[in-house]
């Protein structure tokens, strides 16, 4: 569709900010072709629907009356609408970025020696950063902008007086140790599950120099405890974790927070995959508190992952009502071509637990996932549901199909031997005599034995 990045744009705009946008580009801070103006306008009509169907030939015809159709006069067009569009995104994003407008203002006053102004400037943002309550990421890369600037003001003033070299550093150092804490936290979290294998340099300096800074900058204590909790893998740092979490979550900006807090949740999917039942609870506990504090939330979306998730965790602590009603009242915080698939699967799982199978199998009918991990729950699931209804061809077919697809997918860390183990023992039960007893106990023996098995319960209960 002409115009799609266009109308991709607008829809994350609402309509206040779509009316702004409209009255940067008509002043005179830009200059604008009028053709480009009356584009924009017959394009956000079209988003707005006020004149819907309308195809690029019309355009043209509305924009150049007396001219044969260009198609690549009209993209030229559209091109330099969009970089319009993408200057009012950054003087927006400028405009309230308090610490970029106060370095600015002070380069601004030290270029043009305006000293009255410069001094004045250089003190409020001093004031403003003091008061500062979080010390996250950003507060201390603006605190470092400030320092430097501070530094060369005063070093230009006197040289022989003391200059706040050590403050600097430190501040640096606060910045990259806890840039590194957090995507070392990233990484090690994406090895475990996709097992992949980084070559990550220089973790015991970083690990030795952060636990130093740890006991001053409460980021660097939460990253550093997060990254305990990856490694070691005990309950006892997931706990730590979780309580100075807890502590310092005022120290950090939605995004980060969310980060956080899935590496503590992808921390309790783990255990619970491993048959550690406690952790479902304190996972469903650690989704509720970030749900109800929008931290899960991007832009007002929520990912199909996490939706998925986090209805996953709600079923397997046997809460149905509660999976069904977050199912239902998130289902529109999903991207658009991810809703139907994500929310007919949760369904399916709702709809198989509570023993509704064909109305299970009925909505696994309208679920297609690329990402490897949710396609290969919903083959299990298709599984399980083959098995209860007794569908044996469809069943012998559909785990040819599962063992295609593990051989083809190569990164799916632990999770390929949990899908390896749960479709060889269905294979040894639909084999084994169910009336033979010596052969039961074998196969609960091996089911107790066999780790990681997600789906023991399902397969125990075969062959009790």
């Amino acid at each position: 569709m002409f115009g799609e990045s266009f109308v991709e744009i607008l829809d994350k705009l609402s309509p206040k900010e779509q009316d702004k946008l409209e009255k940067l580009l008509k002043s005179e801070f830009f200059t604008i072709n009028s053709r480009v103006l009356l584009l924009f306008e017959i394009l956000k009509d079209r988003y707005l629907e006020l004149i819907p169907n309308i195809d690029k030939r019309e355009i043209f015809k509305i924009i150049y009356p007396q001219e044969q159709y260009q198609d690549a006069k009209l993209r030229l067009l559209l091109s330099d609408l969009l970089k319009a569009i993408d200057k009012y995104i950054a003087i927006s994003t400028v405009l309230i970025d308090t610490d970029y407008v106060d370095v600015a203002s002070l380069q601004f006053y030290k270029k043009h020696n305006l000293s009255k102004s410069y001094v004045h400037r250089l003190n409020k943002t001093e004031r403003r950063l003091q008061k500062a309550e979080q010390g996250n990421q950003q507060y201390y890369e603006s605190l470092m902008d400030f320092q430097l600037e501070q530094y060369e003001y005063l070093s230009s003033q006197k040289r022989n007086q003391e200059l706040a070299f050590q403050d600097i550093h430190q501040t640096i150092d606060i910045i990259y140790y806890g840039r590194k804490l957090r995507w070392l936290c990233l990484a090690l979290s994406h090895q475990i599950v996709y097992n992949q294998d980084y070559d990550l340099e220089n973790i015991d300096l970083i690990l030795n120099k952060s636990r130093d800074l740890a006991a001053d900058v409460p980021m660097i204590a939460v990253y550093l405890s997060c990254h305990d909790m990856i490694v070691k893998d005990t309950i006892e740092d997931f706990q730590e974790f979780r309580d100075i979490l807890s502590r310092h979550i005022g120290h950090f900006e939605n995004e980060e927070l969310k980060g956080l807090y899935l590496l503590g949740i992808n921390f309790c999917i783990r255990h619970l995959n491993k048959g550690e039942k406690d952790f479902g609870k304190i996972g469903l506990d650690l989704y509720a508190r970030s749900l109800d504090k929008g931290i899960l939330l991007t832009d007002g979306k929520i990912s199909r992952f996490t939706y998925r998730n986090v209805a996953m965790m709600a079923i397997r602590v046997g809460d149905l009502n509660w999976a069904e009603e977050f199912s239902e009242g998130y289902k529109s915080k999903i991207a658009k071509e991810y809703q139907q698939s994500a929310y007919h699967f949760n369904l399916a799982l709702i709809r198989y637990h509570d023993k509704h199978l064909d109305q299970s199998l009925d909505h696994l009918q309208h679920v297609n996932f690329k990402d490897p991990l949710i396609q290969l729950a919903s083959k299990t699931l298709q599984l399980k549901l083959y098995y209860e209804l007794e569908e044996w061809k469809l069943l012998d077919s559909h785990i040819d199909s599962m063992q295609v697809y593990l051989v083809r997918k190569k990164i799916l860390g632990y999770h390929k031997q949990n899908y390896k183990n749960i479709i060889g023992l269905v294979k040894q039960i639909q084999r084994s005599n169910q009336y033979d007893a010596d052969s039961r106990e074998k196969l609960k023996a091996k089911i107790e034995q066999s780790n990681p098995l997600t789906e023991k319960k399902w397969l125990l209960g075969l062959v009790s």
